[in-house]
């Protein structure tokens, strides 16, 4: 009898296990899926005309992205701007990234800074577009590129990694700007869009050749903001502990380099922090731990809050005053 109870606990417990990896395998593969494509309406998105997404498919969800479907942005579209599209290698060739170029209408300038989309997102989006347009506007040359497994870059698993990958595509295009620009690294900005963010954050943790950080609607754990993810897709949050070791299993680490190790390693370079008080897609609590790290080991940043915006909405709640915002620290910290 004893025999039994052991062989049956033995077989309740694989199948709970086989249960266990399927359950996370399954949550893992629609949690990170970010499709390798480029949706027709932003594929018609330039720095010369650019618009914001349409209902149900904004950074946002819900009513309150209604308001901004079809606003105008016209006055930020920069019409008689050269810009030359560019494709950025990593060392193996493995990954090519589409990429924009778009030079200061100084030839001498060298201030450059790169601007990192979100999750399932592309460089074409109107947020990314419009920062470029603010801080072109400010005489910066501008490089735009989709991550891997977005818009027309290389398509490897069709998977977001937690920034955990994306961050190397960081690296390859630092790497075309010291090579195929001659800018120096002391003269590179990066500022990072909400999942770009969280690669950004990684950054200088395995690369510090740039002078200045921002970052835009970031998480801040990469945990905390899985469970909120799977949440947010449907699923219970405590099924992401299934999906992180059903991504072990597969030899995928979500969170092998740690925001708070790259953190530490800024050296003293600033970091600038935007993030609307009312982000229902990376709650504000994270710029708040971002912020207290920063205060407790010393980092050398600024603080952007915005009162009465959703993810990414102060650049339509508040675009002058972001404006300025992120044109002086880039003005202060490249420039001077």
């Amino acid at each position: 009898m004893f025999r039994k109870v052991i062989l049956y606990l033995i077989i309740f417990l694989i199948i709970s296990l086989i249960s266990i990896f399927f359950i996370g395998n399954y949550v893992y593969s629609e949690a990170t899926k970010v499709g390798c494509y480029l949706k027709p309406d932003r594929s018609k998105n330039t720095i010369s005309e650019f618009y914001t997404p349409p209902i149900n498919d904004g950074p946002f969800r819900g009513q309150k992205w209604i308001k901004w479907v079809n606003y105008d942005l016209s006055d930020w579209w920069l019409k008689n701007t050269p810009s030359e599209k560019v494709k950025i290698s990593n060392l193996d060739n493995k990954i090519i990234l589409d990429g924009l170029w778009v030079p200061s209408s100084h030839p001498k300038k060298k201030e450059t800074i790169i601007i990192l989309h979100g999750l399932t997102a592309t460089y074409r989006e109107f947020n990314v577009l419009l920062t470029a347009s603010m801080l072109i506007k400010s005489n910066f040359n501008i490089l735009l590129i989709d991550f891997r497994n977005h818009g027309k870059s290389t398509c490897t698993n069709g998977k977001h990694a937690g920034g955990q990958k994306q961050v190397y595509d960081i690296v390859s295009s630092i790497d075309w700007l010291i090579e195929n620009k001659k800018i120096p690294s002391h003269k590179i900005g990066i500022h990072g869009i909400s999942g770009g963010a969280l690669s950004a954050l990684l950054l200088p943790a395995i690369d510090n050749r740039f002078a200045a950080l921002s970052l835009e609607g970031s998480p801040f754990d990469f945990n905390m903001i899985a469970k909120e993810e799977v949440n947010f897709q449907g699923f219970p949050k405590f099924l992401w502990r299934f999906a992180y070791w059903s991504a072990r299993l597969r030899g995928v680490h979500l969170d092998r380099i740690k925001t708070k190790d790259a953190l530490l390693n800024l050296k003293n370079k600033p970091l600038a922090i935007f993030h609307g008080k009312e982000d229902t897609r990376v709650q504000f609590h994270h710029a708040e731990k971002i912020r207290n790290f920063a205060v407790e080991h010393g980092i050398n940043f600024s603080f952007y809050a915005f009162n009465k915006s959703n993810h990414t909405e102060a650049l339509l709640n508040e675009t002058e005053n972001y404006e300025l915002y992120i044109s002086n620290f880039y003005q202060k910290n490249l420039v001077q």
